[in-house]
Formats: structure tokens, C-alpha cells, sequence
């Protein structure tokens, strides 16, 4: 069974570990541009720093044990943050799903899409008329959840590699 709340600082740890998992599928896909959890980690005090911030709403997605199997886990985590679009926008300002991580032994079971359901009714709340969320090109399952959970393509941010990053 999952529940999914908001992050408090015990959920570092875990959420330390998330991230580091999160790192390793970005920093695969893209060596060029992201850095491996070895060559620069996160910081304890930069995911403490998150979990504070009441203008970044952190949900995390806890497991329960059946019957006395053992501790309740953190298993996945999106965090919203508030992005400024400036003042020749009809709005200011919008809720984006900034970061999503589900553990890889829960995939498929839903956690992904209650996160994303938390982010969305928080931003509700919060007055937005709509909420966004962004998915590198590389990440498939990613763009299918959103997509699955009722998000549409909004722009495509293109590059150009001007070297080979060496």
C-alpha cells in the first residue's frame, strides 16, 4: 500500500538515495551535460534546503509493509517548483513538475502517477489554472505517464552540439 504527504527532513536519507538513482539515468543518458552522483553528489543540505522551501512543494510516496514485514519506506518523490514566465505572459507564474523519481522496485505500480496526482491538486489548490512538466527526450516512460495522465506537448527545446564535450 501507498500514501503519498509532503516531505519532512526525515526523509533525507531516502530521498538521497532517490536522487542518486535519479542521477545515474540522467547522467547515463546525457554524460555530456549531467554528472554522475560520484563525480558530484547531492548535498545534504541542498535536499534539506527543498525540503523546506514552501514555494517547492516536495510529495513523497510511502510504502507500507504487509502485517509486520518491516518499516514504511519512501519510494518515490516529485518536487513542484513555482516557474516565473515573466511579465509579457497572461500568467506569471506556473507550477512545474520539476523533478519525479520512483524507486525502480516499485515502478509500475502506480507511484509515479499518484505523485504527479498530488502535484496537481496542490497546484489546484494553490489557484493555477494548469500545471507543466517537462521530460528529457530520452526518458519514454516518463513522457507516457505524462501523457497518460492527461498532459499534452507544449514546445520542444531543441540543440545543437558545437563540440563533442571533451
Amino acid at each position: 500500500m501507498f500514501t503519498i504527504r509532503m516531505a519532512v527532513q526525515g526523509d533525507l536519507e531516502a530521498l538521497a538515495r532517490l536522487y542518486e538513482q535519479l542521477d545515474h539515468v540522467h547522467a547515463g543518458a546525457e554524460p555530456s551535460l549531467i554528472p554522475t552522483p560520484d563525480e558530484l553528489p547531492r548535498r545534504p543540505e541542498d535536499i534539506a534546503e527543498t525540503i523546506r522551501d514552501p514555494m517547492a512543494p516536495m510529495f513523497v510516496a510511502v510504502q507500507y509493509p504487509d502485517e509486520g514485514d518491516g518499516e514504511a519506506q519512501v519510494v518515490g518523490f516529485a518536487k513542484v517548483r513555482i516557474r516565473q514566465l515573466g511579465r509579457y505572459w497572461k500568467i506569471e507564474r506556473m507550477p512545474e513538475v520539476d523533478e519525479l523519481a520512483v524507486a525502480e522496485v516499485v515502478r509500475g505500480q502506480g507511484v509515479g502517477r499518484m505523485l504527479m496526482s498530488a502535484a496537481e491538486e496542490w497546484a489546484r489548490g494553490a489557484g493555477f489554472p494548469e500545471i507543466w512538466v517537462a521530460a528529457w527526450a530520452f526518458n519514454t516512460p516518463a513522457s507516457t505517464l505524462y501523457a497518460r495522465q492527461g498532459f499534452e506537448p507544449l514546445n520542444t527545446r531543441f540543440r545543437k552540439r558545437l563540440s563533442d564535450g571533451g
